[in-house]
């Protein structure tokens, strides 16, 4: 029974890993090694870019221009 256990755990892990790595239709595969590289690439503000402090910043920067309308077929 413990050879199973182990041999189900394994076989999980074997799979959840090929799952990621092997193409598909749809998504993008990730690197062989992808399990292995580290977080390097976290996100960095830069001169232009400003962190909003509160929702009210976040009013005062809306444009309704800026927006499509909403399709009549989306509306009910």
């Amino acid at each position: 029974m413990l050879f199973l256990a182990m041999d189900t755990v394994l076989y999980l892990l074997i799979g959840l890993y090929l799952d990621q790595v092997i193409p598909t239709e749809f998504g993008v595969a990730k690197p062989w090694n992808f399990c292995c590289k580290c977080k390097k690439n976290k996100r960095i503000l830069t001169d232009d870019m400003q962190p909003l402090n509160d929702d009210n910043e976040a009013k005062a920067n809306y444009n309704p221009k800026n927006f499509e309308p909403v399709a009549d077929a989306l509306k009910r």
